[in-house]
């Protein structure tokens, strides 16, 4: 998670690569804006958000917002992840020789489908299975990316409505798991 230390040395680096983003905004604003980004990065761990800042600060000519530091943090934090053309080639082989497979989103697109679904239509269904996989494979991702990237407090009150209605189903929110810096 973010330490005040780092994200102080992490803003300092984004405000002198953009010195013009806050020319004319007051101290107290400064502050305020200051204090935000801090709170809403403070899950993300001082590497990934360094990191992240970076690789906006080459990429980028403008001040980052939260959402975009975010966004960058999780695309590196899950550069290897799979595209759905290499998830369908290993979901295939998962198929025909019977194994599993150690990517929980090919496991559950292939669960979704139904194994012996696509079993029985590998041959001479390939394409439109192959449509329907990718299909859920990225709305797979996508799910878990918006879980992953919701913030904490957010995470809280949602398991509380959900935990309200009963409607837990509806809400996947990933694991807690301890991340390293």
């Amino acid at each position: 998670m973010a330490t005040a230390e780092g994200f102080g040395r992490i803003w300092a680096g984004l405000v002198a690569q953009y010195p013009m983003a806050f020319r004319d905004v007051s101290p107290d604003i400064l502050k305020h804006t200051f204090a935000q980004y801090a709170r809403l990065t403070a899950d993300i761990p001082d590497l990934h958000l360094e990191a992240a800042a970076l690789n906006h600060v080459t990429n980028c000519k403008w001040f980052p917002t939260v959402s975009e530091l975010r966004d960058e943090a999780y695309s590196l934090m899950n550069a290897n992840q799979l595209s759905a053309e290499e998830a369908w080639g290993r979901a295939t082989q998962l198929v025909s020789r019977g194994g599993d497979d150690s990517d929980p989103l090919i496991r559950e697109a292939v669960r979704i489908m139904g194994w012996s679904h696509i079993r029985m239509r590998l041959e001479e269904d390939e394409h439109v299975n192959r449509a329907h996989f990718f299909r859920i494979y990225e709305t797979l991702r996508k799910r878990e990316k918006n879980a992953v990237m919701m913030l904490p407090e957010v995470r809280s009150i949602a398991a509380r409505l959900s935990a309200r209605t009963g409607r837990d189903e509806y809400l996947r929110l990933p694991k807690e798991q301890p991340q390293a810096d």
